[in-house]
């Protein structure tokens, strides 16, 4: 089981920030095609080689209520994202490396939730490099480094710029979202154990928005972003049989 959360924005070139966390289960599971560990989170293998991996992966986002954001406020709120579709993995260079880059493209459409309905918010394409290092400080740690470019379809666009005639006011003009590159993110990611069942985690995003498609709307108030998380994970019990894993777990 574990905790987490951090001081995150409230949406994409946001100009303000919240602080949000949550307990979740956690759990690593490695079957014949549903997996799910700390190096490349949960997925379903379609197909998978030493060299690439083709699978089912997802990701989410916090919500953000309009009333506690300027820009967005007296307009709906943005709710719970979930993210799910391919994800292809190409491994580069030697796996002997001591630095292991690789190169990840997923294809993921997108949905909005209030945890009573759920709605479809179009498509997003990230694909990032990313270079990891096991083993720095500690045998089961692990630090991780990702540049990712993010792209959207003109309804995710819509969901996060837009400004339709209902929410229109002096100082937020009509705006109609477009479909392309939305920003650019760097991450660093640290997890190190400590002790046998207990693991912390901390990871910081800076994100870039300058050229985005998307950088004329009204809710579109800030070139850079800056994301700070932190939480643990405690392991409360283990199988009998463990089978070999692709990280240090």
């Amino acid at each position: 089981m574990g905790g987490g959360g951090g001081y995150l924005s409230d949406y994409p070139a946001s100009d303000q920030s919240h602080w949000r966390g949550l307990p979740f289960p956690y759990f690593i599971y490695r079957g014949a095609i549903f997996k799910t560990d700390r190096r490349r989170g949960t997925r379903a293998k379609i197909l998978s080689t030493q060299t690439y991996e083709f699978a089912l992966s997802g990701s989410g986002s916090f919500p953000a209520h309009s009333d506690e954001n300027t820009a967005r406020n007296g307009m709906p709120d943005l709710d719970w994202i979930w993210e799910i579709g391919p994800r292809l993995i190409v491994e580069l260079g030697d796996p002997n490396w001591m630095w292991h880059p690789s190169v990840h493209i997923p294809v993921r459409t997108v949905f909005s939730t209030d945890l009573s309905s759920m709605q479809s918010q179009g498509f997003s394409l990230t694909p990032s490099f990313k270079i990891e290092r096991y083993d720095l400080f500690h045998r089961n740690s692990r630090l991780s480094l990702e540049l990712t470019l993010n792209f959207m379809d003109q309804t995710l666009g819509k969901y996060f710029y837009e400004v339709n005639t209902n929410y229109v006011r002096v100082d937020r003009p009509l705006y109609m979202a477009k479909a392309g590159y939305m920003g650019t993110d760097f991450q660093i990611a640290f997890v190190h154990p400590i002790g046998e069942s207990v693991r912390t985690f901390s990871g910081l995003n800076v994100s870039y928005f300058g050229g985005s498609v998307n950088d004329n709307s009204p809710l579109f108030r800030s070139l850079w972003g800056i994301d700070v998380s932190i939480g643990l994970i405690w392991v409360i019990g283990k199988s009998k049989e463990l089978v070999k894993g692709e990280d240090h777990d």
